[in-house]
């Protein structure tokens, strides 16, 4: 029902909003006779209410029914300049009488429960869905995601039914009784269990008392699953709408049953901002003293709750093939927000994994921002913060209901590989497998909410529970790597600022930070800046020189050359051998890497040619130098880490060796316990491996020194359309050489999202 300056123009009402409108009326009439009728109780000896009269000797009045008409609006007098006055100073001249004061809210509900039960009425779209709902034998689920709201419609529910059985057409109406689950939430896992045992035989209880149900749950399953078939009706409370606003304003703020609706909806914030309100906000609203005012405040309260983050992938640089993924589901977004596209098609769940300072915490607000929707974080170590493990789960399942009850939003886990593997062993298994069950009970429920985008980041992909991450709860697993000279230089103007690096050689600082994370690139740029202003001067070139110097010295040409010779015999045997084609090569300040990508599965050949890969960096070296660096030897992921590993598992996990088939969990770590017969074969795979690399670099020495070469003028040699033009060189080559032939076998890649394999990382 709208107002302008003649008032009404529609009286129309569906069965929804007229049953709401009803239902709100008796809720507060009813809750305004009991406190009427504890007016009248009071007697003189209350001093209390001796003490609340007025100093002028009159008394307080009971206030008139809710809802009541006390004449008609200030406005029909008014002419139209004189309204949009009214409005200027904040007032509704709709809602006020001629000659009244401002209606009073004594004796009302607290406005948000009155919207609960505008709301929870306005679900009920027919007579056959009120029908269902008093049915005996049957459930009415009611989906709700803020916990609040759903501790309201559990306090509104007993009044609000008694005035829906009124409506019922069916001849056999029973009583109706709400069941709530949740309001408990910090229990232990097992206190949980026995709790919805409870619940369970509450339900099942009422049932055989020929009662109707009516469950307020924050997702479908959390419903046993032997009740959920007796559900008749699911609905979904949608938040709070302007509608719903509205209607509450007419009783709260009105004595003319009219209020100033078109000026009102302009100044209320939007559908979207109102939903993600929680009933506190909404109470606190409501205590301004006219309509107007109340949607200002509404408005002041929603732009300060969730702003969306600042920052946008305009911000964010070096994301190579990752930004054509986040540029695909924002538009994704896009267009299921202007409903072009069902939310089931929309790529909704994303892992981030990469190395330490890649920026995938500021990816997330980055996606959040540009999409202009909040974003909610949530991190293993926040909600260990909590307690015990029961309040851990309480506190990750908050982080959910905030984002659900917030969407469209992001929902973002950082650190998410704390949630390790549920198989791990120690005595921390039985708490972890509780943990991370629960997230993946939170995940599934996540899945259900339109407009839920959820995010998570891990240094480490491999120690997340694989439960976690399979597709169906993250969809895509995006590598975030160290940027190239390319995503470099972009960090770099962004940081310094383009009118001042508009003079300055920006390339060569970026060749020497390849290797450095998208975080230390913007320290350096810190650092140059703050070198400038101490020298009380602009920005120059010596200035990032220092910086670059403190940051990541420069190494000579001769072990650049070095380093550059050990990645290039990677290179050249993972091209000549039935591998994937390497994803990239980088050589840095502290030594160089080449990424390749995984294989699904290995056989005996293919176990093999990884590890001449992997030792064919070492073999260069001594082919070229007559000795090896310890560079393929230093950490757990170096070449030798690494072929160890490999070699150990061909003997006790694969069955590809001479140990038998018996499976054995050792890895590199546990060497030194595995028996001497073992450490034998283990020793004989690499020695094999090493020698067949020697042989490949020997016979290709010519290539190897120009992959080399390549890698010294590009510093960042690298994807996979450069690597095959050098497998289509290589090939033109060897056919020169009469050397061609089943050495070049499949080199297609084995999946655009499996994460990424270093071979050969050589530190200085």
């Amino acid at each position: 029902m709208t107002h302008d300056r003649d008032g009404p123009t529609s009286n129309h009402y569906d069965f929804a909003m007229d049953l709401a409108k009803s239902s709100a009326e008796a809720f507060c009439t009813a809750e305004w006779l009991r406190w009427n009728s504890v007016v009248d109780e009071i007697d003189d000896d209350d001093q209390d209410f001796l003490q609340a009269q007025p100093e002028d000797g009159s008394t307080v009045t009971v206030e008139t029914r809710p809802g009541a008409v006390s004449g008609p609006p200030v406005a029909e007098s008014l002419s139209e300049p004189e309204i949009a006055h009214e409005f200027a100073k904040g007032q509704d001249p709709w809602a006020r009488c001629i000659n009244e004061d401002l209606p009073s809210q004594s004796g009302l509900p607290r406005p948000s429960a009155i919207i609960a039960t505008v709301g929870l009425s306005a679900l009920i779209e027919d007579e056959d869905v009120l029908n269902d709902i008093f049915r005996p034998g049957g459930i009415t689920n009611v989906i709700c995601a803020s916990p609040a709201m759903r501790c309201t419609f559990e306090e509104v529910i007993r009044m609000v039914s008694d005035h829906w059985k009124t409506q019922v057409s069916i001849e056999r109406s029973v009583d109706l009784r709400c069941q709530v689950f949740d309001r408990r939430r910090t229990t232990a896992a097992k206190d949980r269990t026995r709790l919805l045992h409870e619940y369970q035989t509450k339900i099942e209880s009422n049932l055989r008392n020929h009662a109707a149900i009516m469950v307020i749950s924050s997702h479908v399953q959390q419903l046993p699953r032997s009740l959920q078939s007796l559900t008749r009706r699911t609905l979904r409370w949608p938040g709070f709408t302007t509608d719903m606003i509205l209607a509450t304003l007419r009783l709260t703020h009105s004595t003319t049953r009219q209020i100033a609706e078109d000026e009102i909806r302009k100044r209320l914030p939007s559908q979207t901002a109102l939903r993600r309100l929680e009933p506190s906000q909404i109470d606190a609203a409501f205590e301004e003293p006219t309509t107007l005012l109340v949607a200002d405040r509404l408005a002041e309260i929603a732009s300060a709750a969730l702003a969306p983050s600042a920052v946008t992938l305009d911000a964010v640089h070096g994301l190579g093939d990752v930004q054509h993924h986040l540029d695909r589901m924002l538009d994704d977004l896009t267009n299921w927000q202007q409903d072009r596209l069902a939310w089931s098609d929309v790529t909704s769940s994303v892992v981030f994994h990469g190395p330490p300072g890649t920026g995938k915490t500021m990816l997330a607000k980055a996606i959040a921002g540009s999409a202009g929707i909040p974003l909610i974080s949530t991190s293993y170590a926040d909600c260990q913060k909590a307690g015990h493990q029961g309040d851990m789960l309480a506190a990750l399942a908050t982080a959910f209901d905030e984002a659900a009850q917030a969407a469209p939003a992001v929902l973002f886990i950082d650190e998410i590989d704390s949630f390790s593997s549920r198989a791990t062993d120690g005595q921390s298994r039985s708490y972890m497998r509780g943990v991370v069950n629960g997230l993946l009970e939170q995940i599934n429920h996540a899945a259900e909410i339109e407009g839920l985008i959820l995010l998570g980041a891990t240094n480490h992909l491999d120690a997340i529970d694989p439960a976690v991450i399979r597709s169906g709860r993250f969809d895509l697993k995006l590598h975030i790597p160290y940027p190239d000279t390319k995503g470099i230089k972009a960090i770099l103007a962004a940081s310094l600022g383009r009118n001042r690096t508009e003079q300055l050689d920006l390339r060569s600082i970026s060749d020497r930070l390849i290797g450095q994370s998208g975080a230390a690139v913007e320290a350096l740029a810190r650092d140059a800046l703050g070198r400038a202003r101490a020298e009380k001067s602009s920005l120059q070139q010596k200035h990032l020189t220092e910086a670059a110097d403190h940051l990541a010295p420069a190494i000579s040409p001769s072990l650049l050359r070095r380093v550059a010779i050990h990645e290039a015999g990677h290179i050249l045997a993972v091209l000549l051998l039935p591998l994937p084609t390497p994803k990239r090569a980088q050589l840095t300040a502290h030594g160089g890497m080449v990424v390749q990508r995984p294989l699904p599965i290995l056989t005996p050949e293919l176990a093999r040619a990884q590890l001449k890969v992997l030792l064919a960096g070492r073999a260069a070296e001594i082919h070229f130098y007559g000795s090896p660096t310890s560079g393929a030897g230093v950490g757990p992921d170096s070449d030798l880490a690494q072929a160890t590993d490999l070699a150990l598992s061909a003997e006790l996990r694969w069955g590809f060796g001479e140990s038998g088939l018996a499976w054995h969990g050792y890895s590199k770590s546990l060497m030194h316990t595995v028996s001497a017969d073992v450490k034998q074969r283990v020793e004989k795979h690499l020695k094999e491996a090493h020698e067949s690399a020697a042989v490949l670099i020997q016979q290709n020495t010519n290539l190897l020194s120009k992959i080399a070469d390549r890698l010294v003028d590009e510093r960042w040699s690298c994807f996979f359309d450069q690597f095959a033009a050098l497998l289509r060189w290589i090939r033109v080559s060897l056919q020169a050489a009469n050397l061609i032939g089943s050495v070049l076998l499949a080199y297609t890649s084995s999946g655009v999202n499996n994460p990424c394999v270093e071979w050969g990382r050589s530190e200085l």
